[in-house]
């Protein structure tokens, strides 16, 4: 992995590894994986703990779009579990 992978994703992953379902393993290495971590100091320090749903990824099978007749596109949804607000900079 890229050295800037933040530690949440890799904790992740190596969760799969060790623990998940043989399902989830199977699909470690067809995955792009992502993460949010804010564009600046404030926005790290308020958004608080995220979870992504199914994960944070989605297969690659979807990619490259060409445009196919019936494509569906991926969807991952993320929750922002206690974000601070009322927040002035």
């Amino acid at each position: 992995m890229p050295a800037n992978v933040p530690s949440t994703l890799v904790k992740y992953i190596k969760d799969i590894e060790t623990s998940g379902s043989a399902e989830d393993k199977a699909k470690l290495g067809h995955m792009i994986w992502f993460s949010c971590e804010g564009e600046n100091p404030a926005d790290i320090e308020n958004m608080g703990k995220i979870t992504y749903y199914p994960y944070p990824g989605v297969a690659d099978f979807y990619f490259p779009y060409k445009n196919q007749r019936g494509y569906l596109s991926p969807a991952v949804f993320v929750n922002f579990e206690n974000p601070k607000s009322k927040k002035f900079l």
